[in-house]
């Protein structure tokens, strides 16, 4: 097995040694350089999540003709690709620079230098009116890092960069849901997205149209996906994907509120328009590459899988109910309870039926567009039926606040840090009111080290977790030292159980009446 060495780069800053296979392109070595912090987000937490990282960079194989060019060209795999193309991408800064090669980002930005699409020939071709300005022949491609499953490929219209996208089939419906999507936010007032238009493709067998959006990442600003941003810290068990998404993005600068605002906003469209594809490389945010700082959620991207473009019969012999969806909850239902201001969305100012008959018809291949816009009509009936349940029922009602004297019921000085600010619980506290009520004893011993020793065994006068979590800590004996790798352990299960339960106890969420939304269904035809 041939390796060769590179310097994995942000601009012209080194991030990390790699040693690369030479035929499969994948990482066998990493060795860590002297800018930790510089180091892709989704590829911070040790190796093999840098080689995942650099895995999920590379174009899918499903991609267009992706799998075609690879044969054709005798590339073995598509991480041999990337590596050919320098791993470089419209999307953010990170390239891999051979040892002994003297290239700096200036000379093979992608943002600054002209390239060519190696799959020009196979793919969709150049709409009427864009035309690449460049008249050489580059030698790397943004290509290889080009995400997604549809046929697609970047383009440089009058200096800016572009991405041109086709539909999978016969027809047009997934780019014109993309110029859909980009009509109902503008129709919302909502400014953060991208703005697809549709763009008809010459040469083609039939009349069909793809769309074509400007590049969103620039020298300046590169977009992080959610996974990466989800990948950058370790999630406690007891945290759902969702808040911890949250959570990653205002430790790094952004407002709580600016993030569920736009996540909220983005389950509603999504749930109006059918999209079922909001998995978390479909979203991110935008970072400053010098300061490495978030700067704002990344516009909203990324709708064509919507409008029932699969399953165009469906709302026939369906009440659209039950979706399920890639996202952070399984099903659009479920989605929909994360949502805590469905306001964000004005009803009145959603496309009309006759809006949308116009943007299909121009493509008259796109079959059953009847039974599309029913399935539209139910969705709009769904919601504004759920606008109304949320008011009366789900509604958070003002919050009474009183004083008082005693903690919770249960409560113990342990969990005193967690329930009054969200910090840790304290495992030493709880080891200590323990000891004051006879179940072990605190001793020093020979060596000089805090040892605890089991003086009785705890029963179900105890809560649940403190019996369980007491057995693990004598499970080797009836003494456990202070300082060993148990102890650390017990205290490790003792904050996520305990978390756990006061979550449980204090914030259970009503989730409504699921045959409710069953019966709103019905209504809605």
């Amino acid at each position: 097995m041939a390796e060769q060495g590179y310097d994995l780069m942000h601009k012209d800053d080194v991030v990390a040694s790699l040693q690369l296979d030479d035929l499969s392109g994948a990482i066998l070595k990493v060795t860590p350089g002297t800018n930790p912090e510089l180091l892709p987000l989704g590829g911070s937490q040790g190796a093999d999540s840098l080689r995942k990282w650099w895995l999920r960079r590379a174009v899918p194989i499903s991609q267009g003709n992706i799998a075609a060019l690879l044969q054709q060209e005798g590339i073995p795999s598509t991480q041999s690709l990337l590596v050919r193309n320098l791993g470089l991408s419209l999307s953010d800064h990170y390239w891999i620079k051979p040892n002994g090669s003297e290239l700096t980002w200036k000379d093979v930005s992608l943002f600054s230098n002209s390239f060519r699409d190696p799959l020009e020939s196979m793919q969709i071709q150049h709409p009427h009116g864009a035309a690449s300005t460049s008249t050489q022949t580059p030698a790397y491609s943004p290509s290889a890092s080009l995400q997604g499953d549809l046929i697609k490929k970047w383009l440089i219209v009058d200096d800016t960069r572009c991405l041109l996208k086709g539909n999978r089939g016969a027809n047009s419906q997934q780019s014109l849901n993309e110029v859909l999507a980009s009509m109902l936010h503008e129709k919302q007032g909502f400014s953060n997205h991208v703005r697809y238009r549709p763009v008809k493709f010459t040469g083609s067998a039939s009349e069909q149209y793809g769309c074509i959006c400007e590049d969103f990442a620039s020298e300046t600003l590169e977009f992080i996906p959610a996974i990466d941003v989800v990948d950058s810290e370790k999630k406690d068990n007891a945290v759902s994907t969702y808040e911890h998404f949250i959570h990653v993005c205002t430790a790094h600068g952004l407002s709580e509120l600016e993030v569920r605002s736009f996540l909220e906003y983005q389950i509603l469209t999504d749930f109006v328009l059918m999209n079922t594809d909001r998995h978390l490389n479909n979203f991110g945010i935008l970072r400053d590459s010098q300061t490495l700082k978030f700067v704002r959620m990344a516009p909203i991207f990324d709708s064509g899988n919507s409008m029932f473009w699969d399953a165009p019969r469906l709302p026939e012999r369906s009440n659209c109910t039950e979706i399920t969806v890639n996202s952070f909850r399984k099903t659009e239902a479920e989605l929909l309870k994360l949502v805590t201001d469905r306001s964000r969305v004005h009803m009145d100012l959603l496309p009309s039926r006759e809006e949308i008959e116009k943007l299909y018809a121009k493509d008259d291949s796109i079959a059953f567009v009847d039974s599309i816009l029913i399935g539209y009509e139910k969705k709009k009936a769904l919601l504004a039926l759920a606008f109304g349940y949320w008011f009366v029922t789900l509604r958070s009602a003002p919050i009474r606040t009183s004083t008082r004297r005693l903690p919770p019921d249960a409560a113990l000085p342990c969990d005193m840090p967690f329930l009054v600010g969200g910090g840790p619980i304290q495992f030493n506290m709880l080891v200590c009111h323990w000891a004051s009520l006879g179940y072990l004893t605190i001793f020093c011993g020979k060596n000089g080290r805090v040892a605890l020793r089991r003086r009785v065994d705890m029963g179900n006068e105890r809560r649940p977790a403190e019996v369980r979590l007491f057995q693990m800590l004598f499970s080797q004996g009836d003494v456990c030292e202070g300082a060993s790798l148990l102890y650390k352990r017990t205290a490790e299960k003792a904050d996520a159980v305990l978390r756990r339960y006061w979550v449980r106890k204090l914030y259970r969420k009503s989730s409504g009446n699921p045959l409710l939304a069953r019966a709103f269904g019905l209504l809605a035809g």
